[in-house]
């Protein structure tokens, strides 16, 4: 189903989802298998609700790129891996090019070996002599994907190695990667699924980044209908990717129920297939698709309004997927394959008339009509009714939007529920759609408390200035108190850096969360190093399961008075003076002295601040200043003003110049600092001579015998000014 918001490449999310009972444990994973366009061979598998484990990238570079048949000189590649060495890693690639291995050149394996304890290894290709004359030939080496590491600059979507959002990260997704924190985002939201629903069948979710078939018209999908031309734009669909009836075990006959769900009810996998395929769009925040708007990867709720909260796009389109869907063909009314679907036996329109009825009793012509009947056409199943007080209407515009109409609740319920046909902002709660699955035939998890998960939400702190603070969630929030248990690890010490932290934290009553502040406590070292505060869920098989990510980390930043960088500024006599000293950090206000030496005559130290006009007595002046915080920490350091003359104007006379012939004469100065900016205050210069303010030249044809009382004005950079009255005479 299309997600009305405003594309992994070609990945797998397996949901693997047990029921629970006293006697068994419940196992929830999530495994992600990535098979990218450039990459159609790597995967990368996470388990146990932990995140995946960091693959080395590797790159190839020629570095001895020109071998010779004369000598001869050989060529050298080399492969270099990232990460841990402690193993050896074979690196697989292709080779081609215009020479021919083992003919032009001694024979080429199609894999190298870095060795245990190395980061590079060498391929080494020897020319053989031969008696043809011929041009330059050329071996290239691709290098191969590899279930062992990464190919730098290759993969994409899930798997995508370019670097992490700063944003998400700062929401507390710590992917390494884009394609790290992409795949992050989906086990967030795909766990808080697995903890809601319940089936001892893995489902399997076919999703990809990509973008719409109309930039890749050459390789079209024809389940790829996201697109960037409507208004909105479509950024996220998914569906089942089949339907099944007349199972073993199915509630109803002759009833078209989602893959997923079919296979939940049955207890046994009915297809090998995927049971979910979504798309994700790509595009979004090229300038071919809202230019102005990105993907946001954190796990805080926390998306700005010019972004798009993945885990909440996520979570709506598994909801589709799950079979919050119709598959009644909304451009004819007619069900497919003449079969209701357990969606639609959850709809009625309650409006007056011939489509006063179900939607599964209608005929063809009257479902057509209901599909429009704004407001009417109403979500009846028992379990959202019970929650929500009434029956819910579903989106059903007039006219019918194909890819919307009927499988949304009507957008009057956004922004409190996910399953609306526009995107309305970051939303964690799946709200009205687990009622919804549990009307066509979901088992909802049973346990009271579901998945717990920690984020850091605010993830620095600042001595003495600010807190930092760590977000634990359940995924139930229920009528009962939760207390989780924690244990606090890291760089700085609990109760010693920071105030105590208990080693529990209670998320209240109809609650779904709870903060732990850490509150820093202030120290005197002046050259401490910033320290870190990790907290890790602990497991209460009894009362909750960890989800993920079950650990995060909080920074605590050393907070000291500091000057910044910069010196300061030149001063000139006679020119009004400020010099804002830069100083912060530590507890203010600040006081704030001068330890040795003194400003330049003229100037006076305030708080911090030195200001003044300099005397005619001013010289440059070295001086230290100390400046002390309400901790009583104190920093000094040595500052130069250097003062300059003032700026005078040394021309005292004019030459004469004659009617009708050209005249030229530059004025001159000395002092303040260049550059200089020329006026005439008397406003008496003849009208045929001008006066250059950059250069002080005063040219052009006099036309009049005159002697002229002219009045020149000099201005410098710092603001420095003299004035200086000179006589013209043309004869």
């Amino acid at each position: 189903m299309r997600h009305k918001l405003l594309s992994m490449c070609a990945s797998l999310l397996i949901l693997a989802i047990q029921d629970l009972s006293p006697q068994t444990a419940r196992a929830t994973s999530i495994t992600v298998v990535s098979v990218d366009e450039d990459d159609p061979s790597a995967t990368v598998n996470i388990f146990d609700n932990s995140p995946p484990p960091a693959l080395p990238m590797v790159t190839i570079a020629a570095n001895s790129p020109d071998a010779s048949e004369v000598g001869p000189t050989d060529g050298q590649f080399t492969v270099t891996r990232t990460g841990a060495t402690a193993s050896a890693l074979t690196v697989n690639y292709a080779i081609s090019g215009t020479a021919t291995n083992g003919t032009d050149y001694s024979t080429v394996s199609a894999s190298v070996t870095i060795a245990a304890g190395s980061a590079t290894a060498t391929v080494t290709v020897t020319p053989l002599v031969d008696e043809l004359t011929e041009g330059t030939e050329t071996v290239i080496l691709t290098l191969s994907a590899n279930a062992a590491y990464n190919i730098v600059g290759s993969p994409k979507g899930f798997k995508d190695l370019g670097p992490p959002d700063p944003a998400s990260t700062i929401g507390g997704n710590t992917g390494a990667t884009l394609g790290a924190q992409r795949l992050i985002a989906a086990q967030y939201a795909a766990d808080l699924w697995v903890d809601l629903v319940s089936s001892k069948v893995p489902i399997l979710v076919d999703a990809r980044f990509d973008a719409p078939n109309s930039e890749h018209p050459d390789t079209t999908d024809p389940f790829n209908s996201l697109d960037c031309t409507k208004n909105p734009p479509v950024i996220a669909t998914a569906d089942p990717t089949t339907y099944h009836g007349n199972f073993a075990k199915a509630p109803k006959k002759n009833t078209w129920y989602a893959q997923a769900l079919a296979n939940s009810l049955t207890g046994n996998d009915l297809s090998t297939s995927s049971d979910i395929r979504a798309y994700f769009n790509s595009s979004v925040g090229t300038p071919a698709c809202l230019p102005d708007n990105s993907w946001y990867y954190g796990l805080d709720e926390n998306a700005q309004p010019d972004q798009f909260d993945f885990v909440t796009v996520m979570l709506r389109e598994l909801a589709h997927g799950l079979g919050f869907v119709t598959t009644v063909d909304l451009s004819n009314g007619k069900k497919l394959g003449g079969v209701n679907d357990v969606f639609s036996l959850n709809l009625k329109d309650v409006s007056t008339g011939p489509t006063g009825k179900l939607f599964s009793q209608m005929t063809d012509a009257e479902r057509l009509i209901a599909i429009r009947n704004t407001g009417n056409l109403r979500w009846i199943g028992a379990k959202v009714v019970a929650a929500h007080g009434a029956d819910v209407p579903m989106y059903a515009p007039d006219p019918v939007e194909l890819d919307f109409s009927v499988s949304n609740w009507d957008a009057s319920l956004s922004p409190d529920e996910i399953m609306v046909p526009f995107y309305s902002g970051a939303n964690h709660d799946v709200g009205l759609a687990l009622q919804a699955l549990e009307d066509i035939g979901w088992t909802l998890d049973p346990r009271p408390n579901g998945t717990v998960n920690v984020v850091a939400t605010d993830a620095t702190a600042l001595e003495g200035v600010d807190t930092a603070t760590f977000t634990v969630r359940r995924t139930v929030a229920t009528s009962d108190p939760l207390t989780v248990s924690y244990i606090v690890s890291g760089k700085a010490t609990n109760a010693t850096d920071y105030d105590t932290l208990s080693g529990t934290v209670e998320i209240p009553a109809g609650e779904s969360s709870a903060t732990i502040t850490v509150t820093p406590v202030f120290d005197p070292l002046t050259k401490e190093k910033d320290e870190t505060v990790i907290v890790t869920l602990q497991a209460d098989p009894a009362s909750y399961t960890l989800g993920f990510p079950s650990t995060a980390t909080v920074t605590i930043q050393n907070n000291v008075v500091k000057f910044g960088a910069g010196a300061a500024p030149v001063a000139e006599v006679g020119v009004l003076y400020t010099f804002d000293i830069p100083v912060s950090g530590g507890e203010e206000p600040y006081v704030v002295e001068i330890s040795k030496g003194a400003p330049p005559a003229g100037l006076a130290l305030g708080s911090p601040v030195i200001t003044g006009t300099p005397s005619s007595l001013a010289k440059t002046a070295t001086f230290t200043i100390k400046v002390t915080d309400q901790q009583g920490l104190s920093v000094s350091k040595n500052y130069t003003i250097t003062v300059l003359k003032a700026v005078n104007i040394t021309t005292t006379s004019l030459k004469n110049g004659q009617i009708n012939k050209a005249y030229t004469a530059t004025l001159k100065a000395t002092g303040g600092k260049k550059a200089y900016t020329w006026s005439e205050t008397s406003l008496t210069l003849p009208a045929s001579l001008t006066l250059d303010p950059a250069t002080g030249r005063i040219s052009g044809t006099p036309l009049a015998q005159e002697t002229y009382n002219l009045t020149f004005k000099v201005t410098d950079v710092l603001g420095g000014t003299d004035e200086q009255p000179l006589t013209l005479t043309i004869n």
